[in-house]
């Protein structure tokens, strides 16, 4: 008899130092990658008075112009500080804790008043996760690593078109996108914002001002809105094709159903064989309205079907109501400052559609479970046999003959492995952009700034309303003079008069107080309740998106491998990168074949492009668009998913621009970090590469644990998208970009 040992090599001893070393590796990587950045925010808290331009909401505000009191924004900075000094005797205590040594308890007080209207719930809203930009950070960058420029000034130009762009989203909510083109509403919101100083020049603004004012525009073309490029997003791939991402429309293809009448079993295919290929037949066909799940005949992409294992997500939606606009009266308005949970006041469309207009993706992010539309954009991909990047050493291959001759993935760079991943990141998104919001920017939402707005807009004509400006008069005249002359103000007065006559009928206690309705410019949200009860920047949502669609496009190849020298012998091979190479060209720019043209929609088989057919089924269905589906590449579509979300939450009225620019590039950051760190768990040589927001090449390699005395086993090379090496330093530059 053969005597066989099972015992895994290393084990024990060896094992638990590899263990110990990896974790000190990670640190020393965290370390290395930036020391503590340099947070500044605007200074609007700090220079203001009254915080007109500051998070306020859930405090008291006065009758007026929904003013507080500075000693109360104190008080609410101290707790989310934990600023709670003490000691027990001959003891130093750590900042943020009690003389006890434990953290304090969030204490500050809501308001506790009488709301003006009626409210559903108990009472006000509570402020969400101030304290989780505290926790600390164990795998992927420390919540402090990272930092975002300071949000544009009051009075500034940029504010100036960032309030004016949420107002105009405003008048567009129930616009199809589809019918952007030739609408005269939209070409009234061109004409308005184009007239804005911002829009005519990047004259005057600083580094960052400019680069998301370029952002705005397609590159190449002249810097002027259009409604081929309006609220389209930062990247060129947002600019491409359809409004909405393929990745929020389409579903993936079904098989016929092995048991559908008149149907012989159909053989699972054979490579690659996993449950997720396996389950194609089971898609539900409850689209086409026949028996469920036992069509004969095969389904297309666009019954909008995501395949989730024996299961279906449908990428239909019920809507929020059109033309139900809400805080549009002195009374609801104020009652939300105030903290007022009016959550549960939604109106309905009676029918559900794909996403067709601004109302419809506002709804989604209203609802969505925050990382939703990346994990089904990661199983519509895995739906398809999408490959995964040629570095790593299982996996979907990208041809006959270039996968591994004896290795799937599954528990590692398979399925299992992205689905998990692509979730993984969200959690280190929130805390990371929670410490930017509540600890170092405090920036109030779009509603307070339109409510300030409203204030000195009244205040022009009556001393009293005046008087209450203090030291904000000034910016807020000019931003108020600016939107008047744009002719935007005014439109957005003759909105609200229209929208609060329907509320009269349905809650006859708003008022609008002491605002003149020729006046109003209180912005019309989406949500009942407004914004969410924390600060406007960065945006979670956002951050979300950077980090999630940064994991798919660094697990799933983006690019068309060609042969060259980046791979060992020049032939594509699955994990036959020739990383030493690599390693040691990267200074004179990405070897031949590392990165080619991006893989486009045709080459995972998908037949064309599709949007909401509008006029012939009011978005209840997808048409083919005419677009060639070799030009929208699957990158750039991960890309549109990103600025679809997180500009849904502008078209909601809660967020600006910057927050969405700004948080997207944060995202990114953290899951690089992340994905960094990771390398040093594997046992082989590995590497995944993406194109990155503002267009840089990025390789994130992990050597396998081969060069632990002579260098880093985690290394992150950034290829600028200006030209250049990857170097230290260019890698450095990108990962501080917000503190330049």
């Amino acid at each position: 008899m053969t005597n066989i040992t099972l015992m895994p090599v290393p084990s024990g001893a060896v094992r638990a130092e590899m263990a110990r070393r990896v974790r000190h590796e990670a640190a020393d990587v965290a370390r290395a990658r930036a020391h503590p950045p340099l947070h500044r925010s605007d200074g609007a808290a700090q220079t203001f008075s009254p915080p007109l331009y500051s998070f306020t909401k859930g405090l008291a505000h006065d009758a007026w112009g929904g003013l507080i009191e500075a000693k109360d924004l104190q008080g609410l900075i101290s707790e989310i500080n934990q600023d709670k000094p003490g000691s027990a005797p001959g003891e130093t205590p750590l900042p943020g804790t009690y003389s006890s040594g434990l953290p304090a308890p969030f204490a500050v007080n809501k308001y506790g008043g009488t709301f003006k209207l009626k409210v559903k719930g108990t009472g006000a809203r509570n402020w969400e996760s101030p304290l989780a930009g505290h926790a600390l950070e164990i795998n992927g960058p420390d919540p402090d690593q990272l930092t975002m420029p300071p949000a544009p000034a009051l009075g500034s130009a940029e504010l100036i078109a960032e309030i004016a762009e949420v107002y105009a989203m405003a008048l567009l909510r129930d616009v199809p996108f589809t019918e952007w083109d030739g609408s005269p509403v939209v070409d009234d919101v061109l004409a308005m914002l184009n007239a804005l100083d911002f829009f005519k020049s990047d004259a005057g603004l600083d580094t960052h001002a400019k680069a998301r004012r370029a952002a705005r525009f397609a590159a190449g073309e002249p810097q002027t809105l259009t409604a081929a490029n309006l609220f389209r997003g930062s990247t060129r791939g947002a600019k491409s094709g359809p409004y909405i991402s393929q990745f929020m429309l389409i579903g993936n293809k079904e098989e016929p159903h092995p048991n559908a009448p008149g149907h012989e079993r159909v053989a699972a295919p054979q490579k690659p064989d996993d449950a997720l290929t396996r389950a194609r037949a089971f898609v539900p066909s409850f689209m086409d309205g026949g028996e469920e799940g036992l069509a004969a005949t095969p389904k297309g992409h666009e019954k909008g079907a995501i395949r989730y294992g024996v299961q279906a997500i449908p990428q239909l939606l019920r809507p929020h109501q059109r033309g139900v606009d809400h805080m549009v009266d002195w009374a609801s308005w104020h009652d939300v400052q105030n903290g007022a949970n009016r959550k549960g006041f939604d109106y309905f469309e009676s029918a559900s559609r794909f996403i067709s207009t601004p109302r419809d993706i506002a709804t989604y992010v209203h609802f969505d479970a925050l990382y939703q539309a990346y994990l089904n954009a990661c199983l519509l991909l895995l739906g398809e046999q999408a490959a995964s990047d040629v570095g790593l050493p299982e996996g979907p291959f990208l041809a006959a003959g270039q996968g591994h001759d004896t290795r799937d993935g599954f528990a590692l760079f398979g399925g299992p492995h992205i689905l998990t991943l692509v979730t993984e990141v969200a959690t280190r998104a929130l805390k990371a952009v929670r410490r930017q919001k509540f600890g170092i920017h405090l920036r109030g939402r779009p509603e307070t700034l339109a409510g300030a707005i409203t204030l000195a807009w009244n205040a022009a004509q009556d001393g009293d309303l005046a008087a209450k400006l203090g030291n904000t008069k000034g910016p807020l005249d000019a931003m108020t003079d600016a939107l008047v002359g744009c002719g935007l103000l005014g439109k957005i007065a003759d909105h609200n008069a229209e929208k609060l006559a329907w509320w009269q009928d349905e809650e006859p206690d708003v008022s609008l107080g002491w605002i003149e309705e020729s006046r109003n410019a209180l912005l019309p949200m989406a949500f009942p309740e407004g914004s969410p009860m924390h600060p406007s920047y960065g945006a979670g949502h956002a951050t979300v998106a950077g980090a999630c669609v940064t994991v798919l496009k660094a697990f799933f190849e983006m690019f068309a491998v060609t042969e060259g020298s980046a791979f060992v012998g020049g032939a594509v091979k699955r994990g036959k990168l020739d990383l030493k190479r690599i390693m040691r060209e990267a200074k004179s720019g990405p070897p031949a074949g590392l990165f080619g043209a991006e893989r486009s929609f045709a080459d995972l088989g998908i037949p064309a492009i599709y949007a909401p057919d509008w006029v012939g089924s009011e978005g209840q269905s997808l048409s083919p668009t005419g677009v060639d589906p070799a030009t929208i590449t699957i990158q750039g579509e991960l890309d549109k998913l990103a600025a679809n979300i997180s500009i849904g939450r502008d078209f909601a009225g809660v967020h600006y621009y910057t927050d969405y620019y700004e948080s997207l590039r944060l995202g990114e950051r953290i899951a690089v970090g992340l994905l960094q760190e990771q390398m040093l768990t594997y046992r082989e040589p590995l590497s995944m590469r993406l194109t990155g927001f503002d267009g840089d090449q990025i390789m994130i390699v992990g050597t396998g644990g081969s060069r632990h005395q002579d260098g880093p086993d985690a290394i992150v090379y950034v290829w600028p998208a200006a030209g250049g090496g990857a170097t230290p330093e260019s890698f450095k530059e990108w990962w501080q970009r917000a503190q330049s």
